[in-house]
């Protein structure tokens, strides 16, 4: 197993962990517009914290490390939750590889924002098939 980085906040990593489950079984109970609205509400006050890029690193290396694997839908879920708490925006987009192009249906989600990297699974060409919200602002 790979160490973590040495400035990794312990913080930031244990509210991925906690976060990362909590999404697991929202996804699973709740409706999928109810789970974005909540984890991506504006909070009342804001916390100083890592970059957007920096965030989404973290919540990628903390779901490569749990007993299961998060789904890329749980991860952009959290991402979204942490930056939205450190006064940052993003969107959370869903994409489909185009029909035809794949024997079964293959899609991705990630989160689009300033100073966020791009989607992981840029190898291949999705169309947008759903976004949260539907426009940064």
């Amino acid at each position: 197993m790979t160490r973590w980085p040495d400035d990794a906040p312990v913080a930031l990593v244990a509210q991925g962990a906690a976060l990362l489950a909590a999404a697991r079984v929202a996804v699973t109970l709740l409706p999928v517009p109810t789970v974005v609205a909540a984890m991506t509400r504006p909070a009342a006050h804001t916390a100083e914290g890592p970059s957007p890029s920096r965030v989404v690193s973290l919540v990628d290396g903390i779901a490569r490390r749990l007993p299961w694997r998060p789904t890329c839908f749980e991860r952009a879920l959290v991402s979204a939750w942490l930056l939205v708490r450190r006064g940052r925006r993003g969107r959370i987009v869903v994409g489909v590889v185009p029909p035809g192009a794949a024997r079964r249906l293959k899609g991705h989600a990630w989160l689009e924002g300033e100073g966020l990297p791009c989607p992981s699974a840029a190898d291949e060409v999705l169309l947008t098939s759903w976004a949260f919200p539907a426009q940064l602002e």
